[in-house]
């Protein structure tokens, strides 16, 4: 569900990156004022939700396919505040890296995908997620982050202009496929996060050192078995009539700069594409959000304990 650039205008892709980056700001604040070390289990949690994304599972009967967005999951371990943090981590890595989502629509797709599930989704099931209903709440979680995140996409499109986009149908493609990808994504959900709390029962350098197990088999040997499907948001753009094709002189910047960034394009190497290519692209992509995740929770930690 990574928005390209194309599908939005320069206005929106702008007021999006704005709030969303506003958000990133205020969420550093507010974990450095917290104080609360969770470093290496932030990066253990972003590099697996990283590996979960690539793995696009298909959905029967429509030529589509669909991933786990993952900001619910990381919400449920790592609370809302770190876990935006590391999506904005994942979403920027996949973006300037593998060139996974416009850098124009860098704002929408972490509104989407993480303020959504993080800020929006969460505080209405936190309470049912410390109880016997933690794994049912994981699975409604997952659901209703994905189906939500899929009509802010719609919304997006449509302030940005139709430009003779069949708007119906983008509307009933689009509800349709994340209705069914919305229940992928909260089974998986709960899955991981089951995982996850039996692991941590040993302690949480167990959960820390599984999860990265779990991430590194997945990027490196088990994505190679992915979908190869559009995913749903590319499945309901190519199905409909006239979709839009935004362009600016800031789609033109933007689209260069990334152009530059992206080194494993389609997480493959540029010479190179085949499933060692791509398990190779996923394991870096891993080890980079793992490092930035764990950095980043370091640096706001450390210094919150030098203020004090």
């Amino acid at each position: 569900m990574h928005i390209a650039s194309t599908l939005i205008s320069a206005a929106v892709g702008g007021a999006f990156g704005t709030g969303s980056g506003g958000a990133v700001v205020a969420s550093g604040a507010k974990f450095h004022k917290e104080n609360n070390p969770k470093s290496l289990l932030m990066g253990a949690a972003g590099a697996a939700v990283f590996a979960a994304q690539m793995m696009n599972f298909t959905i029967a009967g429509t030529g589509s396919s669909g991933h786990i967005g993952g900001g619910f999951l990381l919400a449920a371990v790592l609370g809302p505040v770190p876990a935006y943090l590391v999506m904005s981590v994942i979403l920027t890595v996949q973006c300037l890296l593998f060139g996974d989502g416009g850098l124009l629509a860098l704002g929408c797709n972490l509104f989407n995908m993480g303020i959504v599930p993080c800020f929006l989704i969460y505080p209405l099931l936190k309470k049912l997620l410390g109880t016997k209903m933690r794994i049912p709440a994981a699975v409604l979680g997952g659901a209703l982050s994905m189906f939500t995140g899929a009509l802010c996409v719609v919304g997006e499109a449509l302030f940005s202009g139709a430009n003779g986009m069949d708007v119906s149908a983008f509307i009933i493609n689009m509800v349709g496929i994340h209705a069914t990808i919305g229940v992928g994504e909260g089974l998986i959900t709960a899955g991981l996060l089951a995982a996850y709390d039996k692991a941590n029962a040993y302690g949480e350098k167990t959960a820390v050192a599984g999860t990265l197990g779990l991430a590194a088999v997945t990027s490196g040997l088990l994505s190679a078995f992915a979908s190869a499907n559009p995913d749903g948001l590319e499945w309901s753009v190519m199905r409909v009539a006239g979709a839009a094709e935004h362009t600016s002189a800031a789609h033109v910047l933007l689209d260069n700069i990334q152009s530059a960034t992206t080194l494993l394009p389609d997480y493959a190497f540029r010479a190179v594409e085949n499933a060692l290519s791509s398990g190779a692209a996923g394991l870096i992509g891993c080890a980079a959000v793992f490092a930035l995740a764990v950095l980043t929770g370091a640096v706001l930690t450390r210094t919150a304990k030098t203020a004090a």
